[in-house]
C-alpha cells in the first residue's frame, strides 16, 4: 500500500506494484498482486489579508476599524473551522466555529481607540496572523499615520477703501513722530 513517505518520497502519481510467487499447501504459483495509486499530499493552508477602514489618524479617541479576511486556500474543507488571529496591537474577534471549505473565508474584526502614545508615535504599525484549526497564514502588516491638522488661519481681507484709511492712519502717524524732533 502506498503511503505518505511512499509519495513524499517521489513515487506521486506512479503505481506501486509487488507479485509474489510461491507454494501455499498443495496450490502453487499463487500470484499476488497490489497496484495502489500514489496521491499526492496537498497540505491545508490559509491567507490572511488584513485591512484599516482609515489610513490617517488626527487626535485622541479617533478610531480605526481593523478588518481581517482569512481565506482557505487548500484543497480541503478545515473543519470544525475554529479561526483566531493574533495581532500585536489588538485583541481581534472572529465568528463561532463553521467549517470553512476550499476557497471559503471567515472574517474577523477589531477596534483600536488612538492614545496619545500613538500621537507621540506619529504612526501605528501592527502585525498579525491568523490560525484555523491550526493551520497558520502569512503575517500582514497595516500601518495608519498620524496627521496633523491645523485650525485655519483666518487672514483679514481689506477693501480698497480700507487700505486708504490704513495708509491715511501710518502717514499721520509718521508726521506726529517726525514732529516730535525723531527725525
Amino acid at each position: 500500500t502506498a503511503e505518505g513517505n511512499d509519495c513524499d518520497a517521489g513515487n506521486a502519481g506512479g503505481i506501486n506494484t509487488g507479485f509474489a510467487n510461491g507454494v501455499i499447501g498443495s496450490d502453487t504459483d499463487i500470484d499476488l498482486t497490489d497496484n495502489d495509486a500514489c496521491t499526492p499530499f496537498d497540505p491545508p493552508t490559509i491567507s490572511l489579508d488584513k485591512s484599516a477602514d482609515v489610513s490617517t489618524y488626527a487626535m485622541v479617541g479617533d478610531v480605526i476599524n481593523y478588518t481581517y479576511v482569512i481565506t482557505n486556500t487548500g484543497p480541503d474543507t478545515l473543519d470544525p473551522g475554529v479561526a483566531s488571529v493574533l495581532d500585536d496591537q489588538v485583541l481581534v474577534a472572529c465568528p463561532a466555529p463553521t467549517p470553512l471549505p476550499p476557497n471559503g473565508t471567515v472574517t474577523c474584526t477589531s477596534i483600536h481607540t488612538i492614545t496619545q502614545l500613538d500621537i507621540d508615535n506619529g504612526s501605528l504599525t501592527n502585525i498579525a496572523i491568523a490560525m484555523v484549526d491550526e493551520v497558520e497564514s502569512n503575517d500582514d502588516t497595516v500601518t495608519v499615520t498620524r496627521v496633523i491638522n491645523l485650525p485655519p488661519v483666518n487672514v483679514p481681507t481689506l477693501s480698497w477703501q480700507g487700505l486708504l484709511a490704513l495708509f491715511m492712519l501710518m502717514l499721520f502717524g509718521f508726521h506726529r513722530y517726525q514732529r516730535r524732533g525723531h527725525a
